[in-house]
Protein backbone atom coordinates (compact mmCIF):
# COMPACT_ATOMS: atom_id res chain seq x y z
CA UNK A 1 0.00 0.00 0.00
CA UNK A 2 1.22 3.49 -0.31
CA UNK A 3 -0.11 6.69 -0.17
CA UNK A 4 -1.61 9.20 -2.67
CA UNK A 5 -2.71 12.76 -2.95
CA UNK A 6 -6.03 13.98 -4.49
CA UNK A 7 -7.49 17.79 -3.85
CA UNK A 8 -10.34 16.88 -4.84
CA UNK A 9 -10.12 19.53 -7.88
CA UNK A 10 -10.27 22.22 -4.98
CA UNK A 11 -6.46 23.43 -4.59
CA UNK A 12 -5.87 24.79 -8.28
CA UNK A 13 -2.00 24.98 -6.82
CA UNK A 14 -2.05 21.54 -6.00
CA UNK A 15 -4.45 20.26 -8.56
CA UNK A 16 -1.36 19.00 -11.41
CA UNK A 17 -0.28 16.57 -8.79
CA UNK A 18 -3.60 14.74 -7.74
CA UNK A 19 -1.96 11.17 -8.02
CA UNK A 20 1.37 11.20 -6.56
CA UNK A 21 2.80 9.39 -4.27
CA UNK A 22 3.29 11.25 -0.97
CA UNK A 23 5.23 10.62 2.40
CA UNK A 24 3.37 12.23 5.33
CA UNK A 25 5.86 14.41 7.10
CA UNK A 26 4.37 15.52 10.17
CA UNK A 27 1.13 17.14 11.37
CA UNK A 28 0.76 20.39 11.65
CA UNK A 29 -0.81 22.73 14.54
CA UNK A 30 -4.17 22.38 15.08
CA UNK A 31 -4.27 26.39 14.49
CA UNK A 32 -3.11 25.79 11.13
CA UNK A 33 -6.18 23.82 10.21
CA UNK A 34 -8.67 26.59 9.15
CA UNK A 35 -11.26 24.34 7.39
CA UNK A 36 -12.32 22.10 10.78
CA UNK A 37 -15.08 19.37 8.22
CA UNK A 38 -11.72 18.42 6.12
CA UNK A 39 -9.50 17.18 9.54
CA UNK A 40 -5.59 17.38 10.40
CA UNK A 41 -3.33 19.25 7.99
CA UNK A 42 0.15 17.45 7.08
CA UNK A 43 3.35 18.43 6.25
CA UNK A 44 3.42 16.04 2.64
CA UNK A 45 6.68 15.56 0.76
CA UNK A 46 6.11 14.60 -2.49
CA UNK A 47 8.48 11.88 -4.89
CA UNK A 48 10.14 14.81 -6.48
CA UNK A 49 11.10 16.42 -3.20
CA UNK A 50 8.50 19.33 -3.08
CA UNK A 51 6.63 19.90 0.04
CA UNK A 52 3.46 21.27 0.83
CA UNK A 53 0.41 21.25 3.10
CA UNK A 54 -2.48 18.59 3.01
CA UNK A 55 -5.25 18.31 4.73
CA UNK A 56 -6.29 14.57 5.84
CA UNK A 57 -9.04 14.69 2.99
CA UNK A 58 -6.54 14.77 0.78
CA UNK A 59 -4.28 12.21 2.12
CA UNK A 60 -5.26 8.34 0.85
CA UNK A 61 -3.69 5.22 1.02
CA UNK A 62 -4.09 2.95 -1.99
CA UNK A 63 -5.23 -0.40 -1.45
CA UNK A 64 -6.14 -2.15 -4.55
CA UNK A 65 -7.65 -2.50 -8.22
CA UNK A 66 -10.10 -4.79 -9.26
CA UNK A 67 -12.65 -5.70 -12.12
CA UNK A 68 -11.04 -1.95 -13.51
CA UNK A 69 -11.96 0.27 -10.67
CA UNK A 70 -9.18 1.47 -7.56
CA UNK A 71 -10.19 0.96 -4.08
CA UNK A 72 -9.16 3.67 -1.94
CA UNK A 73 -8.57 4.62 1.96
CA UNK A 74 -8.65 7.68 4.05
CA UNK A 75 -9.80 8.24 7.87
CA UNK A 76 -12.15 11.13 6.42
CA UNK A 77 -14.31 9.21 4.03
CA UNK A 78 -13.87 4.90 4.72
CA UNK A 79 -13.11 3.32 1.44
CA UNK A 80 -14.13 4.29 -1.59
CA UNK A 81 -14.55 3.14 -5.15
CA UNK A 82 -12.77 4.94 -7.84
CA UNK A 83 -13.11 4.42 -12.31
CA UNK A 84 -10.46 4.69 -14.18
CA UNK A 85 -10.93 8.08 -14.93
CA UNK A 86 -10.71 8.95 -10.75
CA UNK A 87 -14.47 9.93 -10.18
CA UNK A 88 -15.59 8.64 -6.94
CA UNK A 89 -18.66 6.26 -7.22
CA UNK A 90 -18.99 5.08 -3.79
CA UNK A 91 -17.67 6.00 -0.77
CA UNK A 92 -17.75 5.29 3.23
CA UNK A 93 -17.70 1.92 2.70
CA UNK A 94 -15.93 -0.78 4.22
CA UNK A 95 -13.34 -2.81 2.79
CA UNK A 96 -15.72 -6.23 1.75
CA UNK A 97 -18.63 -3.60 0.70
CA UNK A 98 -15.89 -1.53 -1.77
CA UNK A 99 -14.82 -5.25 -3.14
CA UNK A 100 -18.29 -6.60 -3.48
CA UNK A 101 -19.02 -2.95 -5.36
CA UNK A 102 -16.17 -3.86 -7.91
CA UNK A 103 -17.18 -7.74 -8.22
CA UNK A 104 -20.37 -6.50 -9.33
CA UNK A 105 -20.07 -3.68 -11.55
CA UNK A 106 -16.44 -4.13 -12.99
CA UNK A 107 -15.01 -6.00 -15.78
CA UNK A 108 -14.34 -9.56 -16.37
CA UNK A 109 -12.14 -10.52 -13.05
CA UNK A 110 -8.70 -11.47 -14.29
CA UNK A 111 -5.51 -12.27 -12.27
CA UNK A 112 -3.88 -9.38 -13.37
CA UNK A 113 -6.60 -6.99 -11.80
CA UNK A 114 -7.63 -9.51 -9.13
CA UNK A 115 -5.49 -8.33 -6.38
CA UNK A 116 -2.53 -5.87 -7.15
CA UNK A 117 -1.93 -4.83 -3.72
CA UNK A 118 1.23 -2.60 -3.31
CA UNK A 119 3.95 -2.28 -0.23
CA UNK A 120 5.25 1.05 0.76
Amino acid sequence: MYTIFDSHGQNSMLKDRDGQKIEVIKDLPTEQAVINDVGMMYKVRFEDGFEANAFEDEIYDFVKEMNGFTIRHTETYGYEVRSKDGKCLEDRLTLEEAEEYCFENGEKDTPENKNTNIER
